[in-house]
C-alpha cells in the first residue's frame, strides 16, 4: 500500500452539488443570470470559481472576482455543510490510518473552508495535513496545491513524490498529480465528465469507494504482490480490474461488463450513487463500448500504458511494511488522537514555561555575578531593585520562551488571515478586548477574589512596580506574543483537531487560565483565553488574538495603574456597564465578520 495518499475533497470525499451549485447560483443572481437548474452547475465542482465564471458565462476577470465574493457570502454561512460524505469514506479513512498511512487533504478550495467542513463531518482527526487555496487567490492551481502538500509532507515525513498517491475525482486532479511526479487515481463517482479521467490519463479509476478501498487495502496490496512486475495487461491488470471493478462484473473479459451490458443499464436503471446524473448515464454507456474491445482499451487504456511495474513501484515496496491489524490497538482511533492533541498542547506550554524559568533565573543569576561592575554605573542589585530586576528577568524570559515555541511549532499556526476580514469588525474587537478586560479586572475586585490569592498580590505589586517602558514592553507586547503562539497558535490549533470548535474555544481557554497558576489570574485569563480563542477561529490569522491580547494587556496597566481615576473603573457600577458593553461588543464583532467570512 501507499504510504502517503492525497485526498481531493469535493467529489471525492463528500458529495458537495447543493452547496456549490447554490451558491453559484446566489452569485450569478446578483448578476441578474437566473439559473434555476443546479445540474447545469455541476462543471463548477472541482475547477477554480474564477475561471468557471469566466468559462461558462463569459465574464470579465473583475466580474469573476465580484461573483467569487457573492458566492462566498451564502457559502461560508450555509453552502459548506450542504455537503455529505460518499458513504463508506468514513471507515476507509479510519482503515487507512488504522494501517499506517499518513493521509492528507489537496483541494483548490480555500483551506478555511476544508478545515470547516472536515471537522463539521468529524474526520479532520485522519489527515496530518490540509492544504488547500487561498482566499486572495493564490494557490488555487491544482498542482500548486499538490506541490505545497508534498513539501508540507516532504518536510515532516521525508516522503518522496513517487510514494505518494493523489485520490481525486476531476482531470485537475490527475494533471496536478502527474506534474507534481507523484501518482494517481481517479473515481468516477465525483463530478467528470465523460472521458475526461480516460483522457486525462489517469493510472486507475475506480467507480466507487468500494472499489477504491480494493485498490488502497486490499487491491493495491495484493496486486503489488501478484501483479507487479508482470507488465502487461493478462496478468497486470486482470488481478487490478478484479479488484476495482468487482462489483461491475468481475473480469471485463471473461463477463464483458456483464451489468454495464445488461440492457437498460446506463439508460434507464440507477447508475452508482454519488455520481452526477449527466456522467452516470454516459459512463456506463462507454463502459458498454469499451467491454467488446476484449481488453482494458477505454476505461483502463493509460493503467494499460503504464504497465504494473512502474505505476505500482512504491506500493510494492511498501506492500506489508505499514500494515496494522485494525483491532491491535488498543486505543480507538478517536482517543489516540485526542491524546495526541492533547500531549502537544501540554508540550508547548511545558516548554513555554522551561524556557521562561530558565531564561529568569539566568538573567537575575547573571546580575547577581556582574553586581559589582553594574554599581559602578549606578545600578543596583539589592533589595530594592528586586522588582526591577523581577520585571527585566521576566521580559528576557517572555521573549526567548516566544522564540523558542515559535520556531518549533510555527508551522502549525495561521499568521496569514484565512479569511477575509471585514474592517468595521475590528472596531467592536479593539472595544471588546478593553471592556472585558476592565469589566473582568472590576468584578474580580467587586468580590475581592485577591482575598483567597496571596499569590496574586505578590505578582500584582511586582509587575505594577515597573518603569513605564519595561511595562508596555513586557506586559502590552512581549507576552501576548509569547502567549499567542502557545495557547492560541498550537493548544488551540491542536484541539479544533479532535472536537468541536466552541469545546475546543472552552477548552483552550480553560488551559489558558490553569496555566496561571493562582485564583485571580485563573478566573480572568480563562474568560479572555475564551474570547481570544474565539477571534482567533473568527478572523483566521495569530495576527488578530494578539492585537487583542495587547489592547487587553495595555489598557488595564494604562487605566487602572498609570491614571490617578483608576479605582472609579473597578466599581460595581462600572463593571456592569463595561461587561454590558462587552456582551454587545461581542455580538457585533461575530456578526460582521461571520458576515464577510
Amino acid at each position: 500500500m501507499f504510504s502517503y495518499i492525497l485526498f481531493d475533497l469535493d467529489g471525492t470525499l463528500s458529495d458537495p452539488k447543493q452547496g456549490i451549485c447554490g451558491s453559484v447560483q446566489y452569485a450569478l443572481k446578483s448578476f441578474g443570470i437566473d439559473e434555476p437548474d443546479l445540474d447545469r452547475l455541476e462543471p463548477f465542482i472541482g475547477p477554480p470559481l474564477r475561471d468557471s465564471f469566466m468559462r461558462y458565462y463569459d465574464f470579465t476577470p473583475e466580474q469573476a472576482e465580484a461573483a467569487v465574493a457573492k458566492y462566498r457570502e451564502r457559502f461560508s454561512v450555509t453552502g459548506k455543510y450542504e455537503n455529505t460524505l460518499y458513504p463508506g469514506i468514513t471507515v476507509l479513512l479510519h482503515d487507512l490510518e488504522q494501517a499506517g498511512a499518513k493521509l492528507a487533504v489537496a483541494s483548490s478550495k480555500p483551506t478555511v473552508y476544508v478545515e470547516d467542513i472536515l471537522v463539521h463531518f468529524g474526520i479532520r482527526q485522519y489527515f496530518d495535513i490540509v492544504v488547500g487555496s487561498e482566499l486572495d487567490g493564490t494557490r488555487d492551481r491544482k498542482e500548486e496545491v499538490v506541490l505545497e502538500a508534498l513539501r508540507q509532507l516532504a518536510q515532516r515525513y521525508g516522503a518522496k513524490p513517487w510514494e505518494v498517491v493523489m485520490v481525486g475525482d476531476r482531470s485537475f486532479d490527475i494533471e496536478g498529480a502527474k506534474a507534481a511526479g507523484t501518482h494517481n487515481i481517479a473515481v468516477a463517482y465525483g463530478y467528470a465528465q465523460p472521458g475526461e479521467l480516460e483522457q486525462a490519463g489517469a493510472e486507475i479509476i475506480v467507480r466507487d469507494v468500494q472499489g477504491l478501498r480494493q485498490v488502497l487495502l486490499g487491491g493495491a496490496g495484493h496486486f503489488a504482490r501478484q501483479g507487479a512486475g508482470q507488465n502487461g495487461r493478462q496478468d497486470g491488470w486482470q488481478t487490478a480490474g478484479q479488484n476495482v471493478w468487482q462489483n461491475a462484473g468481475q473480469n471485463e473479459r471473461q463477463n464483458g461488463w456483464q451489468n454495464a451490458r445488461q440492457p437498460g443499464r446506463g439508460a434507464g436503471e440507477e447508475p452508482p450513487v454519488g455520481s452526477s446524473r449527466r456522467y452516470r448515464s454516459s459512463a456506463w454507456q462507454n463502459a458498454g463500448q469499451n467491454a467488446g474491445q476484449g481488453s482494458a482499451a477505454g476505461a483502463w487504456q493509460s493503467a494499460g500504458q503504464g504497465g504494473a511495474a512502474g505505476t505500482w513501484q512504491s506500493a510494492r515496496q511498501n506492500a506489508g511494511q505499514n500494515a496494522a491489524a485494525p483491532g491491535g490497538r488498543k486505543l480507538s482511533d478517536k482517543a489516540r488522537n485526542f491524546w495526541k492533541a492533547i500531549g502537544m498542547s501540554a508540550l508547548a506550554m511545558g516548554t513555554y514555561y522551561m524556557v521562561s524559568i530558565g531564561i529568569s533565573m539566568g538573567v537575575l543569576l547573571l546580575a547577581i555575578l556582574l553586581s559589582p561592575v553594574l554599581e559602578v554605573f549606578g545600578i543596583g542589585v539589592g533589595e530594592e531593585s528586586y522588582n526591577l530586576w523581577m520585571n527585566l528577568a521576566n521580559a528576557a524570559a517572555t521573549l526567548g520562551a516566544f522564540a523558542a515555541c515559535f520556531g518549533i511549532w510555527h508551522k502549525q499556526m495561521a499568521f496569514k488571515p484565512q479569511k477575509s476580514i471585514d474592517g468595521l469588525s475590528v472596531v467592536p474587537m479593539v472595544i471588546l478586548a478593553a471592556a472585558s478586560a476592565v469589566g473582568m479586572n472590576g468584578l474580580l475586585n467587586v468580590i475581592e477574589l485577591y482575598r483567597y490569592s496571596p499569590t496574586f498580590q505578590e505578582i500584582s505589586q511586582i509587575q505594577f512596580d515597573t518603569p513605564i517602558w519595561l511595562g508596555i514592553l513586557s506586559y502590552g507586547i512581549l507576552a501576548p506574543l509569547g502567549e499567542e503562539v502557545v495557547f492560541r497558535g498550537v493548544v488551540y490549533g491542536q484541539l479544533k483537531k479532535v472536537m468541536k470548535v466552541p469545546a475546543a474555544i472552552v477548552l483552550s481557554g480553560l488551559a489558558f487560565g490553569l496555566f496561571h497558576g493562582n485564583l485571580v489570574q485563573a478566573v480572568y485569563a480563562t474568560v479572555i483565553g475564551v474570547l481570544l480563542a474565539l477571534v482567533y477561529e473568527l478572523y483566521g490569522t495569530l495576527a488578530a488574538p494578539m492585537v487583542f491580547h495587547s489592547v487587553a494587556n495595555l489598557f488595564v496597566y494604562i487605566v487602572l495603574d498609570l491614571t490617578s481615576f483608576g479605582d472609579a473603573f473597578l466599581t460595581p457600577a462600572a463593571c456592569i456597564f463595561f461587561l454590558v458593553i462587552s456582551a454587545v461588543s461581542v455580538i457585533m464583532m461575530y456578526k460582521l465578520q461571520k458576515k464577510q467570512a
